[in-house]
């Protein structure tokens, strides 16, 4: 169902999101990746790109504030 269920941040300050997949299992997603994926273009090959924040904080993750690498 994708109902988010809570949200904490991990070691590098990333946010991170609980999300219900199905009646008995979560999973644990970026929330930068979920915006950029949701309101960036994504590049063929985004699951090998990771998600920079161009003011450099980790918790602002504005659509406007990220961008896909390059690495």
């Amino acid at each position: 169902s994708g109902k988010p269920m809570g949200m904490e941040v991990d070691e590098n300050g990333t946010l991170l999101v609980h999300l219900w997949i199905s009646a008995d299992e979560m999973n644990v997603r970026k929330l930068d990746r979920l915006v950029a994926q949701a309101f960036l273009e994504t590049p063929p090959d985004f699951h090998r790109r990771t998600v920079i924040h161009l003011d450099g904080d980790p918790n602002n993750c504005s659509a406007n504030n990220l961008q896909w690498s390059d690495d």
